[in-house]
């Protein structure tokens, strides 16, 4: 069990699976571009915007590193719909980073983005169900998640 924490946790440090294919995050928060347009279009409800401010605070870009703000701009873009957000903030709550940790709450959120295609939500939620951690343990919904996040391309599923 531990084992399965420590990599999702790390994720969390990492990010590099949540990011692939969100280009326009890394564009944000480039140094050319103002992070007061991305808190404006976060306040304004762009679940986009939301979500890279969650990842400037998280990883302290731009901003002071602020993993309870963080986890608060994940989940607003979360409740959106936004599959990377709905990943990371699952990864915030196996991990504690910002929030209380809650593995019920990683598994609902790591649930939404991988049926939305996630790969790394997909791979995080078959850990999930190969220890029953927040889940039943159930190893054929494991490798059923295992695989999908596996056909995508995901190396380590």
């Amino acid at each position: 069990m531990k084992i399965i924490l420590w990599i999702v946790a790390l994720s969390f440090l990492t990010v590099r699976p949540v990011l692939a294919g969100n280009d326009r995050t890394v564009r944000l928060l480039s140094d050319g571009y103002s992070i007061f347009e991305i808190q404006k279009n976060a306040n304004a409800g762009d679940s986009q915007a939301q979500f890279s401010l969650g990842y400037a605070y998280a990883f302290g870009k731009n901003l002071p590193q602020d993993y309870e703000k963080a986890a608060f701009w994940y989940r607003k873009a979360a409740e959106q719909g936004f599959a990377p957000a709905q990943c990371q903030i699952a990864v915030a709550y196996v991990s504690g980073a910002g929030v209380s940790q809650n593995y019920k709450r990683a598994a609902f959120w790591f649930d939404k983005s991988a049926r939305q295609g996630d790969s790394s939500a997909q791979y995080y939620l078959g850990l999930l169900y190969t220890q029953g951690i927040g889940v039943p343990q159930n190893d054929e919904t494991a490798v059923f998640w295992l695989q999908k996040a596996a056909n995508q391309g995901f190396v380590t599923a």
